[in-house]
């Protein structure tokens, strides 16, 4: 009987009250669709999540990933890798951003390494992930945020500017933890979920193929942010736009974005709180 490690993005955690991963017991072969079956038949409240309830079709915000392969798009009743059969490797369901081809996003345990990802993350593949457990009572996060494994929290808090391993990383982390969880701003006192245009701009510097960096650490009273800066998309062809991503060190989800011309007059800048629905 094949003991099949399953890793989910962390909103159907929390729907499923699932630890770190959950193992699936599977007689016979084991496919992507019996693989499924078996996990909504364990959690039914997983129903309709991740396949719809009548064509049992992937979800188009999910992605499935195994053994350095995306199968998003492999026939449900093919075998899984070897790794996946024997427990040495994962079955991934990744939470994909809206903007970026695939982001693989919010998954509750952060010990992937190596896994296949698309080209916009070629440069920073040599990226390993910290196997450290979640802890849901870290100093500095949100009540229920699951906190940075220990070892990338105590980085982020640190001035040096990440290495291209390093931001690449992180801004894996960011959209793992994101997901597909909705993203509310808040300008001038009034606050409002952003649409799927004001997303994928909000959203962008973590999906760049190239340009973004590392600005380094701000601190705002008790708060540390990592700023991740990156090219924008601007009005005028003759004068660059950037724009700023905040990140809070502890917990790595988004909580200002600043959008800026590089000269004043130009068109207007933009500056918004952002909050992630937990």
């Amino acid at each position: 009987m094949a003991q099949v490690r399953v890793e989910l993005p962390y909103h159907l955690c929390n729907l499923a009250r699932l630890g770190d991963e959950v193992v699936i017991a599977l007689d016979g072969p084991v496919t992507q669709r019996r693989l499924l079956d078996a996990l909504e038949a364990q959690y039914p409240m997983l129903l309709g999540t991740i396949r719809d309830h009548k064509t049992k079709l992937r979800r188009p915000y999910l992605r499935f990933y195994a053994n350095k392969q995306d199968l998003s798009h492999e026939s449900p009743d093919a075998p899984l890798p070897d790794a996946v059969v024997s427990g040495r490797e994962p079955f991934l369901v990744i939470g994909a951003m809206s903007g970026g081809e695939l982001t693989p996003g919010g998954a509750c345990v952060r010990g992937v390494a190596g896994w296949r990802v698309p080209a916009f993350w070629g440069a920073f593949i040599g990226l390993v992930l910290g196997s450290a457990a979640l802890g849901l009572a870290m100093a500095g996060c949100a009540p229920g945020e699951p906190a940075v494994p220990g070892a990338l929290r105590e980085r982020l808090h640190q001035e040096a500017r990440l290495t291209d391993a390093e931001l690449g990383r992180v801004r894996l982390e960011v959209g793992r933890r994101v997901g597909d969880r909705p993203i509310w701003l808040t300008e001038g006192g009034t606050s409002r979920a952003l649409d799927a245009e004001e997303r994928r701009g909000v959203l962008e510097v973590v999906t760049l193929e190239a340009g973004v960096f590392d600005e380094g650490v701000r601190r705002e009273g008790s708060k540390t942010f990592r700023v991740l800066n990156g090219p924008a998309r601007s009005t005028n062809a003759e004068i660059e736009a950037s724009q700023r991503l905040w990140l809070d060190a502890d917990t790595l989800l988004p909580r200002r974005y600043e959008f800026a011309y590089a000269f004043p007059g130009v068109g207007e800048d933009r500056v918004y709180e952002l909050t992630v629905e937990q």
